[in-house]
């Protein structure tokens, strides 16, 4: 009956900190996110919430341990306090990798969905990454905020890998409110968090052989994930290309291409 207590207590936290980063957000952007949502039915604000709740659960889920006691419990308070500042500082770095020069609060407050889409796939990557920094033992929070912070930048090399793929400028197509634009980033970025995941998971080994190890999943998941847009384009889409169906904002066609690309990441995050 305790254990369950102290389950009960655990799920308060995350619910707590989860309310924290509603707050957060509200106080972060230029516009009342409640109307928006409530009154205006802004589908791209409702699209960035979503990524923020389901992201800072999931990174806070990379905390759970077996411990139930008093201690475990306030460790995990004091955790989940950490873990919400690095996953803002994380989202807000991301967001200016991947959209530098979009004013995203303005585009997201008119109702891009483009760019809601692309805010969810960042907050949500960002607690896949932490979720996996977080599991293990040994390192302490050092270790943690290392490789998070590796992860960061070489997701960031992906979206710049995502360019070269589809020969069209992305980022400029989400301006634009282009859907399709939107669900392919966020699906990048996702498909390779969930592989970046895997590679920064596990009990802490060192440095030189961590960092070693890092670099060779994540530049090894890059290539995996940049064969599996191609090859999932090539059988799923026989006639056409995904850049033309991006130009062409057909989001069905892209969908179904970014969800064989996220089933793949998951089996490929497994093996690595």
């Amino acid at each position: 009956m305790e254990r369950y207590l102290y389950d009960l207590v655990d799920i308060l936290i995350v619910v707590f900190f989860l309310f924290v980063s509603k707050k957060t957000a509200d106080f972060l952007t230029k516009f009342n996110d409640d109307d928006a949502v409530e009154k205006g039915g802004n589908a791209a604000v409702a699209l960035w919430r979503f990524g923020q709740y389901f992201g800072i659960a999931v990174a806070m889920a990379g905390l759970l341990g077996s411990e139930s006691s008093l201690t475990g419990v306030l460790s995990f308070f004091l955790s989940g306090a950490l873990v919400t500042l690095l996953f803002f500082l994380s989202h807000y770095i991301n967001r200016y990798l991947f959209l530098l020069g979009i004013d995203q609060n303005k585009r997201i407050a008119d109702g891009n969905a483009a760019v809601g889409m692309v805010e969810c796939g960042i907050y949500l990557a960002s607690g896949l990454v932490l979720n996996g920094a977080l599991s293990g033992g040994g390192g302490g929070f050092i270790s943690t905020i290392v490789f998070f912070a590796l992860a960061d930048f070489v997701m960031a090399l992906a979206f710049l890998a995502a360019q070269k793929i589809f020969h069209i400028g992305i980022k400029s197509e989400i301006e634009g409110g282009n859907f399709s634009a939107g669900i392919v980033l966020a699906g990048v970025i996702i498909s390779y968090a969930l592989i970046l995941r895997s590679s920064v998971t596990g009990d802490f080994i060192g440095w030189g052989r961590g960092v070693m190890s890092f670099s060779a999943s994540a530049f090894i998941g890059l290539a995996f994930l940049i064969i599996v847009q191609k090859a999932a384009t090539y059988i799923f889409l026989p006639g056409t290309t995904l850049s033309e169906q991006i130009k062409n904002r057909n989001a069905a066609a892209v969908i179904v291409v970014e969800a064989i690309s996220l089933s793949v990441a998951i089996v490929i995050g497994q093996i690595m």
